[in-house]
């Protein structure tokens, strides 16, 4: 009887099937113009005694900025070492 009750439940249903509904897509947009400075660039780096990776990614300009950095704290470090009387830690 549940049978029969579900079967003239879902024939009472609108016999017409619902339109499919479509999505029109959105206009393909043309990528901006990317200067070169403004690549981006990810490197994976290893911190010593540890398993994980860590990975950055910085612009090109970025890690040029990070380059000059870090050459001139080296340089500064080395410049300090030279001086007589300064002890390196």
């Amino acid at each position: 009887m549940a049978w029969m009750m579900l079967i003239l439940m879902l024939g009472a249903q609108d016999p017409e099937p619902a339109a499919p509904v479509t999505v029109a897509a959105p206009a393909a947009e043309a990528p901006a113009a990317v200067s070169d400075d403004d690549r981006i660039i990810c490197r994976k780096d290893e911190q010593t005694g540890s398993l994980v990776r860590t990975k950055t990614c910085l612009t090109k300009a970025e890690w040029r900025k990070r380059r000059a950095r870090d050459r001139g704290e080296a340089e500064r470090v080395l410049e300090l070492e030279t001086q007589p009387g300064v002890q390196s830690q």
